[in-house]
């Protein structure tokens, strides 16, 4: 009896101490205690299969680290071993499946073990082990207590994986809610509670303890625009039973608009709506960029057409003209001096009007990726002043002072002449269009060891600071307007940057603001590689 009582007082102070344990290593410990004062062994281990199921080494006494390295592994049973049973060895020396442990044992001074199964939802987790000095057959009651012992490890141990694989998901789940800004929410209906997770608030912008967990109080976060809208759809969850899904904006104390998610479920019991669950999914970035594009589409509208006008009056307006003076010249009527003016006006607008036409195609090239560029070796000086001495006339019209500064020993480059011509040509008509009368242009030009400057600075209106980083888009005009002072349709510059960086360089634009004149920069690379070269790279 006074056996029994001791066994049975060694399991209560062993399942007070696994109550209070916070780790499985206290559990061990307490284990390991109950034996050595339950059954008067010093010596003793436990060991758990690990995740690729070989048996190791958890706590131990009185055992050496010699010993554990040379046994660890050695198990009578696998996982998945059915109703295992306790092993009991009363005599190392004649066990012949410990044969070639022998010498290990011997140094250790172990005459006699007991393996205790430990066991958990029907499979083996681990082992008990019980060593003794001499050849010793521990008695049932001791057997029983070591048992008792395993079983309540092999459940305690099991209990703290279990909590603790739970702590883990709970932390993974809080951060996979907070990359996501993602929240959740569950919403009593009998007493009008609203527990959040601990994350929502701070999601939401709220300062501590600003959300008393009533549905009013997050009433009041929702923006009052969208009140309506999103109570409607907690009222069709309620009535119906569809899903909560909807967007709305969140106004913080501070101000801070923010825009949500919200989706949910209604939860019945007894066939009444007795909860609503669900998340609350932070989507202020997503609304942002949503309203942006409406926004890069809005002003892509606009610009289309803007340009579509802008394209009408300025095809119109030369075939006006030829119309007019063609009619004049068919009447018969006019002298030779009117009828040689109605042919300059005539072949003049007619050349306006294949530009323009041939502007379009250029562009039309370019968004195709057929524009094609056939490099050659290009002298600079003589292309410069071609194409000066072209746009002079237009310039002499507008008695604007026309001044070529360009260094004479100007490096050769790798480029197609017909398009570098066509970039200067768009570059100084430009400036001649927007450069009033009396005013002046200069073409600079300039190398250094490893590129060509070129630079065309003029006196003409200037730009706006907030119209400067869109000069060189496609149909975009500072002054878009049917009326506006100078026509064209806005793509030579355009058309200009594309083909400077199909010769690998750069093209900018400075301006100090309206009536302070533009400067344009053009940057290309005096590479002397040869055109095959660079073309097979």
């Amino acid at each position: 009896m006074q056996t029994i009582a001791h066994h049975v007082a060694t399991c209560l102070t062993l399942t007070r101490a696994i109550a209070k344990s916070r780790s499985v290593e206290e559990i061990y410990a307490a284990a390991l205690d109950a034996l050595s004062g339950g059954v008067g062994v010093d010596r003793a281990s436990i060991l758990l299969f690990d995740p690729d199921g070989v048996m190791r080494f958890k706590s131990s006494r009185g055992l050496s680290d010699a010993y554990r390295r040379a046994v660890e592994g050695h198990t009578p049973w696998q996982p998945d071993t059915l109703d295992p049973e306790p092993i009991v060895v009363p005599d190392v020396s004649k066990d012949p499946s410990l044969e070639a442990f022998l010498p290990v044992l011997a140094a250790e001074g172990i005459g006699a073990m007991a393996f205790i199964p430990l066991t958990s939802l029907g499979r083996v987790i681990g082992k008990f082990m019980i060593y003794y000095s001499a050849p010793t057959a521990p008695d049932t009651g001791e057997l029983q207590l070591a048992s008792v012992v395993a079983a309540q490890v092999a459940f305690a141990v099991e209990r703290t994986r279990t909590e603790e694989q739970a702590r883990r998901s709970e932390e993974r789940l809080r951060f996979a809610l907070d990359a996501a800004s993602m929240g959740t929410w569950d919403w009593d209906l009998a007493t009008n509670a609203v527990i959040w997770s601990d994350n929502l608030p701070t999601i939401h912008g709220l300062p501590p303890n600003a959300f008393d967990g009533t549905f009013a109080s997050y009433e009041r976060e929702i923006h009052p625009d969208d009140r309506a809208r999103v109570l409607a759809s907690v009222q069709r969850a309620l009535v119906e039973g569809v899903p909560h899904d909807v967007e709305y904006r969140l106004v913080a104390p501070d101000g801070t608009v923010r825009w949500c998610e919200g989706k949910g479920r209604v939860e019945y019991e007894g066939g009444r709506p007795a909860r609503m669950t669900g998340v609350c999914v932070m989507v202020t970035r997503r609304k942002e960029a949503e309203q942006a594009r409406l926004a890069a589409a809005e002003e892509s509208s606009r610009l289309k057409d803007d340009f579509l006008a802008t394209l009408s009056h300025e095809l119109r307006t030369p075939l006006n003209a030829i119309l007019g003076w063609v009619q004049m010249l068919q009447s018969g009527e006019l002298t030779p001096a009117r009828a040689q003016q109605a042919i300059d006006v005539v072949g003049r607008n007619a050349r306006l009007q294949a530009q323009l036409i041939e502007d379009i195609l250029e562009v039309s090239r370019i968004i195709s990726g057929k524009l094609e560029i056939e490099r050659v070796p290009v002298s600079i000086a003589p292309l410069l002043e071609t194409v000066v001495a072209g746009i002079a006339p237009a310039a002499d019209a507008k008695r604007i002072a026309l001044e070529l500064d360009v260094a004479s020993d100007l490096p050769p480059i790798d480029g197609d002449p017909k398009r570098l011509h066509q970039v200067l040509n768009n570059v100084l008509s430009n400036a001649v269009k927007f450069t009033p009368e009396g005013g002046s242009i200069t073409l600079r030009g300039v190398a250094d060891a490893e590129s060509l400057h070129l630079e065309v600075r003029d006196s003409g209106v200037g730009v706006d600071p907030e119209f400067l980083p869109f000069i060189f888009d496609r149909f975009r005009q500072a002054d878009s307007r049917a009326t506006r002072t100078h026509g064209g349709l806005g793509l030579g510059l355009a058309i200009a940057q594309h083909l400077v960086e199909q010769h690998d360089g750069e093209i900018r634009a400075s301006s100090d603001g309206p009536g302070t004149g533009t400067t344009i920069s053009i940057r290309l690379p005096t590479s002397a590689v040869p055109v095959a070269v660079r073309a097979a790279g």
